[in-house]
């Protein structure tokens, strides 16, 4: 297949304007798109990214206020890591977090490198770190946010999990990611692999055989999607899956992209994109209220717009 990295990040939240408030004014992420859950169009799913809204640097949110909260625990997608120029870029947010009373656990050593780790207000285990070389970002810059400092898109993704064997095969055969290093970490094992592009995304898999099996819920991470450049791709991890003997969606047309969905090892939900679809999306444009943004829907939800704007607007 033709691997890109990480695709993109989709995490469940308990509301959406809290949760806008957070990544958009908090973090200075720019919203890429406003717009529903194919599955259930009753509920809004936002995309933040970089100024070009590039895969690799999307982080999605799915609202579910009246669903339970996540119950944390080994088996989990734990933690977004954010991806920020250098270390002078953590100390900034560190003070930022500070300033805005969001806890955190300062700056600290992970492995070779440094991380600040910290959470929504949903209890979403968040981090930022940096990478030594990076190609070219283009992160979006604010009044309170410089640019030396912003958030440039998304360094990697942490896995805590029971068995790593099966998990580490997949990543590294199927979705083109290596193995640079081992090391603990709070007295459990993480294995650090990396993937070669602009960002250097990095999966961090964190062997735990002593917690209790995770339970979704507001405050998880959904689903991590691993990128291939089209179809023909997915039709290759169709063929995979299939003599996997592993169940999956098939492919599904999203209208900006394509995908397909399955469990991966320990339950891990794992989604597979391409990087275009049949049409492209119209990028959003900015707002303080998430209300007067524009919302996007894809073709096959144009003629019920009216109907779906309806339920949402008495969603809150």
């Amino acid at each position: 297949m033709n691997n890109t990295g990480i695709h993109h990040i989709s995490t469940l939240v308990g509301n959406i304007h809290q949760a806008y408030h957070f990544y958009h004014h908090i973090l200075g992420l720019k919203l890429t798109l406003k717009t529903v859950n194919q599955d259930d169009s009753s509920m809004y799913h936002l995309f933040f990214g970089d100024e070009d809204g590039r895969f690799g640097t999307e982080f999605t949110i799915f609202d579910m206020p009246n669903f339970q909260m996540e119950r944390k625990g080994t088996n989990r997608l734990e933690r977004t890591i954010f991806l920020v120029k250098d270390k002078s870029a953590l100390e900034f947010w560190a003070q930022r977090l500070t300033d805005f009373e969001v806890e955190h656990g300062g700056v600290e050593v992970m492995g070779d490198r440094h991380i600040l780790n910290f959470q929504d207000e949903d209890g979403q285990d968040l981090a930022l770190t940096y990478h030594d070389t990076i190609g070219p970002m283009y992160p979006m810059e604010t009044a309170e946010i410089p640019e030396s400092v912003a958030i440039l898109g998304i360094a990697g993704i942490q896995m805590r999990v029971l068995e790593e064997k099966v998990l580490l095969d997949m990543l590294t055969e199927r979705f083109g990611f290596e193995e640079e290093s081992r090391f603990d970490y709070q007295g459990q094992q993480v294995i650090s692999l990396k993937f070669d592009n602009d960002f250097q995304h990095r999966v961090q898999v964190i062997v735990d055989q002593v917690s209790k099996i995770s339970v979704i819920g507001v405050g998880a991470i959904h689903h991590v999607a691993f990128g291939v450049l089209d179809t023909l791709d997915l039709e290759d991890m169709v063929h995979t899956l299939d003599l996997l003997n592993r169940p999956h969606s098939g492919i599904i047309n999203r209208d900006f992209m394509h995908s397909l969905y399955f469990r991966a090892p320990n339950y891990l939900m794992f989604e597979v994109a391409t990087m275009e679809g049949q049409h492209e999306a119209k990028k959003a444009e900015q707002h303080d209220k998430l209300d007067d943004v524009e919302l996007f829907l894809p073709t096959f939800f144009e003629e019920d717009r009216a109907e779906i704007e309806e339920v949402l607007r008495n969603r809150y």
